[in-house]
């Protein structure tokens, strides 16, 4: 890692913040930048990246809100465009600012990253919502917002965009998941305390205590809260409830299907076995035993086929894309959609689905819906391995019938 350079690039974007610097942009600051920096360069270091990468991640840190200082839509392109204008005649190799540019462009809002470079980017652009003082970096970024012309939100407003911000926000490098998640959730309970609180006092502001002296209003509010948070935990518990008992009695039937098939397969193995003994010993002295026979080992084959296909396991991928985790289409209830996962990936994805009740109650329907077709599969097999097992034998009987009436 040249250090040299990087020192070069931190004097650089700091002459250019006071140059271009706006007063109204109180968020995207220099202190925003050099708080990004620096968290690129620890977590990169904890991650174990290589000199290498090292020095693009932090080069990228650097640069990547210079372009803000321009336009604000797609700024991250604008970057870019500042960091070449510094690395080209500084002789920096054209394939190492290719690095940066897109470490750069990984900072863009909803961007998923596609290596570890850029994981380690996009963690260190959102270390503050770890920070014990997010809420005042929220409100920097939602002063700024109105300082450029946008509506200033209600309370409330900012506090949900805020709070559904962090919600649907995921931490990717294994560093920031052990040290920045934990402190991540802190802020969101902090936040749903406040938004909590101010509605409540929304609520209370208005309304004046009755005659006799008692706060009947507040007293219909606290009920109504009661009320709801009772419904809420009663239709977590129901739901809960209905699927634990739906779960068992498709597990209990899938067992019952698997008997069933087993019980096919060991019947009609020894038929088989019996059969074909007998043939191969005495097939000259019972000629009329040759079709009667043939008939009941294909029967006999058919069926195992099918009670075979019918507990025949079904082997998927095992690797669900983080792009699926993040969109919440992944379902990581069951072993073969994570079985080749990493467990770092596996981890953040099932503690991102436990937090999100949404989230989790979507996974676990559609889990008993896939358990549901299973079944749906294993029976159908079952059901054509018995009508070929009972047709089956009637037709070798039947057959075993026409050949002594017929004199053979």
């Amino acid at each position: 890692m040249d250090n040299s350079l990087i020192d070069k690039v931190k004097t650089y974007v700091k002459e250019f913040f006071g140059e271009k610097y706006d007063n109204r942009s109180t968020y995207h600051s220099y202190e925003h930048t050099q708080e990004v920096a620096e968290a690129a360069e620890k977590i990169g270091k904890a991650s174990e990246l290589n000199e290498e990468e090292l020095e693009a991640v932090i080069i990228a840190a650097w640069f990547h809100d210079t372009g803000y200082l321009f336009q604000k839509d797609d700024h991250e392109s604008y970057s870019v465009k500042v960091a070449k204008e510094f690395l080209e005649p500084a002789g920096y190799p054209e394939e190492k600012i290719k690095r940066v540019a897109s470490n750069i462009l990984a900072t863009r809002l909803n961007y998923v990253p596609v290596n570890l470079m850029e994981e380690v980017i996009h963690d260190a652009d959102y270390i503050n919502l770890a920070n014990t003082d997010n809420l005042k970096q929220a409100e920097l970024l939602k002063l700024e917002s109105v300082n450029y012309g946008a509506s200033e939100p209600t309370e409330e407003e900012w506090l949900t965009a805020e709070l559904k911000f962090l919600l649907n926000h995921s931490y990717y490098t294994a560093y920031a998941r052990k040290k920045l998640e934990d402190k991540k959730q802190e802020n969101i309970k902090k936040i749903k305390k406040k938004l909590k609180n101010h509605r409540e006092t929304e609520m209370l502001a208005d309304h004046k205590p009755s005659a006799d002296g008692t706060d009947k209003k507040k007293d219909e509010i606290s009920k109504v809260q009661k009320t709801m948070e009772k419904k809420e935990v009663m239709s977590v518990k129901g739901f809960d409830s209905i699927y634990r008992l739906s779960s068992t009695n498709h597990m209990r039937l899938n067992a019952i299907a698997d008997r069933k098939a087993n019980l096919m397969l060991t019947l009609n193995g020894i038929i088989i076995s019996i059969t074909l003994s007998i043939v191969a010993s005495d097939s000259d002295a019972n000629p009329r035993l040759i079709i009667p026979t043939s008939i009941l080992i294909l029967v006999c084959l058919a069926t195992i086929i099918f009670a075979t296909l019918s507990t025949r396991p079904k082997i998927t991928e095992g690797k669900i894309d983080q792009k699926d985790i993040e969109a919440k289409k992944a379902n990581l209830l069951f072993f073969g959609n994570f079985a080749r996962m990493e467990f770092e990936d596996f981890d953040s994805g099932i503690r991102k689905m436990i937090r999100d009740q949404d989230y989790l109650h979507n996974s676990m329907i559609k889990d008993f819906y896939d358990l549901g077709k299973v079944l749906d599969m294993k029976f159908r097999y079952l059901h054509i391995c018995y009508n070929i097992f009972m047709y089956g034998i009637v037709a070798s009987v039947l057959s075993v019938a026409v050949l002594i009436v017929l004199g053979y």
